[in-house]
């Protein structure tokens, strides 16, 4: 059994390397049977370049700057940052309107701002919430939006400890909305 195991298992690994053609050993392919090998497997790797977008694909594709749109695209709409409107709700960069995720994140500030006035809720806390909301949804995309937000927590954090005023933290949050803005 010992001898007659090695000599096994050597006959399976050849059978394998050859894939168990059914052809004989000895007869090889043909021309015919060659150049449709060939074929095939070239069909085969353009097929995979034209799915991955490469450069086997026929139609020429225009530059890139030629696709971009015209105008300059905010990742988030414009807000007015005021003492008032910082007192009356949480200002939090908003994703344009035309993102999915837009009126999910306004759903839930709305909602957090009703915690804060009911006195459930920190503005800290509500601003982390949001935060986790909109890193989840994939909303914070660059360094710039991160630290946005979290110039914005720190504001809210120095707001609820009462380190700061209403102006102080508007004034805050405005100047790193404005960096965020030239950050581009």
């Amino acid at each position: 059994m010992r001898r007659i195991l090695p000599i096994f298992v050597v006959t399976l690994a050849m059978a394998a390397c050859q894939g168990l053609s059914p052809t004989p050993q000895g007869s090889g392919i043909t021309a015919a049977e060659a150049s449709d090998a060939a074929t095939t497997t070239a069909a085969k790797s353009e097929n995979k370049t034209l799915m991955r977008g490469g450069a086997a694909s026929t139609t020429p594709k225009p530059p890139a700057v030629e696709q971009m749109a015209s105008e300059p695209v905010e990742p988030f709409r414009t807000v007015s940052v005021t003492a008032e409107a910082l007192a009356a709700s949480l200002i939090i960069p908003l994703p344009a309107s035309r993102d999915s995720n837009a009126s999910a994140l306004e759903s839930e500030r709305d909602r957090i701002d009703q915690l804060i006035a009911e006195g459930g809720l920190t503005r800290e806390a509500g601003a982390k919430r949001l935060y986790r909301l909109a890193a989840k949804n994939g909303l914070i995309k660059v360094k710039p939006d991160e630290v946005l937000w979290q110039t914005i927590i720190q504001a809210y954090r120095n707001l609820d400890d009462r380190y700061i005023t209403l102006e102080d933290a508007a004034g805050d949050i405005a100047e790193a909305f404005q960096r965020r803005r030239e950050a581009k």
